[in-house]
């Protein structure tokens, strides 16, 4: 199967789509695609006899950053064989009333160009998106407030590596908000939370099991607290924020003040395989 699965043409709709901060159709098609069609070989995907050292050589990145930000290139895990992650900084400015400091990622060396440049593209999307909407706020006449943003490998077991996005926004008060990716390294392919499932069926089982384990917390620790109001958790979405951690085991994540007060911070719930076992598509990723 050839690399190029998606034109010039297809990945400028993608790049399009990302800009409007909307999921797009033709990556989630792809994504559903590789999925459900477990069976069939990705040849086209893969890297094949190459080794690190020679991925490590022939490894450029070109930076255009204007001087009013600095670029500091950092953090280079590998991610699977051959693909590498660079995390560098895009924007960084500090005054007397505001900071921001938003860092972007890029993945290099992966087989399947076409999931390389739309993920490529997300992330710089996401970071210009990001400055954007806080120097709005600082035209608006905004003081005293800063925006952090970073791109980290949450968890890397040798079958899937999750990429962890973290954006915090500080006023009065702190908020963070997460995000992730989570490829399968070896296939090269992106995992979503529904492709994992044989069906929609994980939404409830997912809740029922975070919404046992709220109770066990707060019932086992005073310092444990969850909204119980309006605002109590009730259910997952459908593309609830996830990852698989490096003991192969499914992690939903919640934003600061989604499900509990700021001082619980972000949260996260590990999800027994053995509640899932039933309604995975296969134990490829979790087990």
């Amino acid at each position: 199967m050839s690399n190029n699965l998606y034109s010039k043409k297809d990945l400028e709709v993608i790049a399009r789509e990302w800009r409007h901060a909307k999921a797009p159709e033709k990556l989630e098609r792809m994504m559903i695609d590789m999925a459900t069609q477990k069976q069939k070989k990705f040849t086209g995907f893969r890297i094949a006899g190459t080794s690190v050292a020679a991925v490590a050589l022939a490894f450029v990145l070109g930076l255009n950053v204007s001087s009013a930000f600095a670029a500091t290139m950092r953090n280079i895990p590998l991610i699977g064989s051959a693909a590498k992650f660079l995390t560098f900084r895009e924007y960084e400015k500090k005054t007397d009333t505001y900071a921001v400091q938003i860092d972007t990622a890029k993945i290099s060396g992966m087989g399947n160009g076409a999931l390389e440049t739309a993920l490529n593209e997300k992330y710089m999307e996401q970071s210009k998106r990001l400055y954007n909407e806080f120097m709005s706020k600082i035209k608006a006449g905004d003081e005293n407030i800063g925006l952090f943003s970073n791109y980290t490998v949450k968890a890397d077991n040798g079958v899937t590596v999750s990429i962890e996005n973290a954006v915090t926004e500080t006023a009065a008060s702190g908020y963070e908000k997460l995000a992730y990716d989570t490829l399968d390294v070896k296939n090269e392919r992106y995992i979503t939370l529904k492709s994992l499932f044989v069906d929609d069926s994980y939404i409830d089982v997912i809740s029922k099991n975070i919404s046992e384990q709220i109770s066990a917390q707060m019932s086992a620790d005073a310092a444990k607290v969850y909204f119980t109001n309006e605002n109590k958790f009730k259910a997952i979405s459908g593309d609830q924020a996830f990852y698989i951690n490096n003991d192969n085991k499914l992690v939903v994540a919640f934003d600061e003040y989604a499900i509990a007060p700021g001082y619980m911070g972000t949260v996260e719930f590990m999800i027994p395989t053995e509640a899932l076992r039933n309604i995975l598509v296969s134990g490829e990723y979790i087990h």
